[in-house]
């Protein structure tokens, strides 16, 4: 499965206030059409995670990867995956 992450970008940012120990903040995000990674997920009969790609961070700084081991902390992750990914 391969899917198609769209950049967001942020044309609007203003700090509107503040409340205890952090700011009110207003934005406005629009979505570039033409602007966009890829992502694939390829299932395989292995019982670990990759990331293939031209990174410029090391992997524990990767958001997709820092996202997977949080996710990671919950059993149907797994089941998610059996259900959803196809070999393509």
């Amino acid at each position: 499965m391969t899917k198609k992450s769209y950049a967001k970008v942020n044309i609007f940012l203003k700090i509107v206030g503040i409340r205890e120990n952090y700011h009110l903040i207003a934005s406005r995000f629009v979505r570039v059409k033409n602007l966009f990674d890829t992502i694939s997920f390829i299932k395989k009969d292995v019982d670990n995670f990759s990331i293939e790609g031209n990174f410029s961070c090391v992997l524990e700084k990767n958001t997709v990867y820092k996202a997977y081991k949080e996710l990671e902390k919950f059993d149907e992750v797994k089941e998610f995956f059996k259900k959803y990914s196809k070999n393509r």
